[in-house]
């Protein structure tokens, strides 16, 4: 190799590793499925995470919204997997300075509530609980299928002078990849 390419190559080396160390900040437990009059119904429990750029952002009063996305695919078709269903649960975190409070919304279920302390707001906002998927009977008995979560910062949602910078800058990186786990149907 070129001597001349070893201070490009570094250069790049470098630049990559926040990307590559930096762990996600939003986690989620493995969710559970329950069949609850005749539908697929999933709890679970999504950590959201929050990096300190976006909490300063919140304490000056611009809400944080996340969407957490839920999929069910049928694994079976070995050349494009068949998308069953997807569930998106669009959740807000915003704060009233003045009573110094978070304020938490969950659009999709208009549930609303408040909460004064940061770690429980988040833990609060990220509880999937009895979120309808698809009828059972759209599925397949003793049949496997995959459950995917997946969380992602709603960028949209972000003031315009905001969205630039949450594209690029690391620090506004809290999104979490999609998770899959394998469940069969057992009517």
């Amino acid at each position: 190799m070129n001597k001349r390419l070893y201070p490009f190559m570094l250069g790049v080396l470098l630049s990559l590793t926040p990307l590559i160390a930096q762990a996600e900040l939003t986690q989620a437990t493995p969710l559970t499925v329950v069949i609850q009059n005749n539908q697929l119904v999933t709890d679970g429990q999504v950590t959201l995470g929050i990096t300190p750029t976006m909490e300063s952002a919140l304490l000056h009063g611009i809400a944080i919204e996340y969407d957490v996305t839920i999929a069910l695919k049928d694994p079976s078709r070995w050349f494009w997997e068949q998308t069953l269903a997807t569930k998106h649960m669009r959740i807000k975190l915003a704060y009233d300075s003045l009573k110094q409070t978070y304020l938490l919304s969950n659009i999709t279920l208009g549930r609303l509530s408040t909460d004064k302390d940061l770690k429980r707001a988040l833990m609060t906002l990220g509880a999937i609980q009895s979120l309808p998927i698809i009828p059972t009977e759209k599925l397949q008995a003793h049949h496997a299928y995959q459950l995917s979560i997946r969380v992602t910062l709603e960028r949209e949602s972000l003031p315009n002078a905001l969205r630039l910078s949450s594209l690029i800058d690391p620090a506004w990186r809290s999104d979490m990849d999609w998770q899959t786990q394998t469940w069969t149907y057992q009517p």
